[in-house]
Formats: C-alpha cells, sequence, structure tokens
C-alpha cells in the first residue's frame, strides 16, 4: 500500500516542481519585458525635453570625470560608459567648436558638456563660458547665467556683449539696478550698442523711471527706426507721465511696423 501511495506523490510532487519553474521563467520574462520599455520610454523622454546640467555643477563632474580623464590618454569616452562613435576630441578648440555645433542644433546639454570641458582644458576661454551664460539663461537659470557671463567678463573686461547679456539675467532677477549698471558699462564700450540702450530702457520702465526709460527709446528709434518695440515701450512711457497725444502716436507707430498687441494697449490708453 506504501508503495502504491508514493509514487503518485512523488509524481504530483514533480508536476508542481515544473509548474513553478514555469511561472518562475515567465516572470523573469516579464520583467525583463518592463525594463526594456521603462528604457525606450525613457529613452523618447529625453529626447523631448532638455533638463539642465547646471542645476547641479556636481552633477556636471560626476558626467564629465571620465571623459576629462580619458581626455589626458587622447581618447572621448562617452559618459554612458558604451562604445560610442564620438570623435578623439584632444583640444579646448574641439570641444569648443563641438559644442558651438550643438548649441546650433539646439542640444543644449551636449552643448554645455563640451563648452564646461573646454573651459577645463583652459580657464581662460572666455568664449566658452560666454556660451555657457546663454545656455543657463535660455533655460532660465539665471544665477548659473550671471555666474559664467562674470567669469567671462572677469577674462575679457572690454567686450561689451557679456554686460549686456549678464544685465538681461539680472533683470530676470528682478534685479534692474545692477541690470542698468551692467547696461551703462555695456555703452561705455560701445556707443552705440542698441541692445543695451533697449535693455537699460526696459529696466527703467520697471523702476518707474519713465524719463529715463523715453531718452533711451528714443536713442533706439534714432540707431534703429524700424524698431516696433522702442516706439511701444516710448509711447507707454509718455503715456504714463501724462503725455498721452504723443504716446498714443508711438503705440500707432508700432502697430503699423508689425506690432499687433500693441492695439490692446491703443484700445485701453488713447480711446
Amino acid at each position: 500500500m506504501k508503495k502504491n501511495w508514493l509514487i503518485p506523490s512523488i509524481l504530483l510532487i514533480f508536476i508542481i516542481a515544473i509548474y513553478l519553474l514555469g511561472c518562475i521563467q515567465t516572470s523573469k520574462n516579464q520583467n525583463q519585458t518592463s525594463k526594456s520599455a521603462l528604457r525606450d520610454d525613457a529613452s523618447e523622454d529625453t529626447s523631448l525635453q532638455v533638463t539642465p546640467y547646471m542645476n547641479d555643477s556636481k552633477s556636471i563632474e560626476a558626467d564629465t570625470i571620465a571623459v576629462i580623464k580619458s581626455n589626458n590618454e587622447g581618447k572621448f569616452v562617452a559618459k554612458s560608459k558604451k562604445e560610442s562613435n564620438a570623435p578623439e576630441l584632444k583640444e579646448r578648440d574641439d570641444y569648443f567648436k563641438l559644442g558651438v555645433i550643438k548649441f546650433q542644433q539646439g542640444e543644449y546639454n551636449e552643448a554645455y558638456m563640451n563648452f564646461w570641458l573646454a573651459t577645463n582644458l583652459d580657464p581662460n576661454h572666455y568664449e566658452s563660458y560666454g556660451y555657457l551664460g546663454d545656455i543657463s539663461f535660455y533655460q532660465n537659470q539665471y544665477q548659473n547665467a550671471i555666474n559664467q557671463y562674470s567669469k567671462a567678463i572677469e577674462i575679457r573686461p572690454n567686450d561689451p556683449l557679456n554686460y549686456h547679456n549678464r544685465s538681461r539675467a539680472k533683470q530676470e532677477l528682478g534685479d534692474f539696478n545692477g541690470s542698468i549698471a551692467d547696461n551703462n558699462k555695456a555703452i561705455s564700450l560701445n556707443k552705440n550698442y542698441v541692445d543695451a540702450f533697449e535693455g537699460r530702457a526696459m529696466a527703467k520702465m520697471n523702476l518707474g523711471d519713465y524719463r529715463g526709460a523715453i531718452l533711451d527709446f528714443s536713442k533706439v528709434i534714432e540707431l534703429t527706426p524700424n524698431n516696433s518695440m522702442s516706439y511701444y515701450g516710448r509711447g507707454l512711457a509718455q503715456i504714463f507721465i501724462g503725455q498721452k497725444e504723443s504716446g498714443c502716436l508711438d503705440l500707432s507707430k508700432a502697430g503699423e511696423l508689425g506690432y499687433t498687441k500693441v492695439y490692446s494697449e491703443i484700445r485701453k490708453y488713447c480711446n
């Protein structure tokens, strides 16, 4: 009797074991499929959005330390640690040129990394700091933009461009006096710097210095007679100090030059 009972029991245990092994294998396959799908989703997500490197300077170092070390050996290693078709980059200008290409293509993360590497090879490469500032500004990282433009200014103090660009970042952070100071410096280096006059006028508008803004907008119009935004700005400033007639004429001129959004202001102030 015992033998007759034992054989079916062994068969039953064997069948259960096979079933469990099958379940485990199925679970492994499903898990692998799930991970693969996640990688695909992540890849799609990163192709659609830009995540600024400059949120955390330590992450820049972590991502690029392998590149810096391998650069000393004359090799470029992708940060993914996988085989890459990336070119061998040995010189500062190689990183800078690749950074410019990536910047022009709108690949700001890759551009930022290459400009950052260029400054590691040459801490006095002010052009790279300027681009680092531009990328930071475009990605709304205004304090980092100020830091990068300041480095460029420290190296090349007679370039008006970086003073004006830094002024824009300061204005975004509400530092209107600092913005004016930077544009003052830019104008002292280039007496006909249209963007600096316009930027200074906007900062003065934000501070309520409408008469000062009118002077700057007028200079912009003198240098670029078809500048619709300066007619718009000057028109508002004139209206705010009680010069309604001349202000409304400027608003109308801005509309004629193509700034169609001005018509809501005309309806508000001039009718």
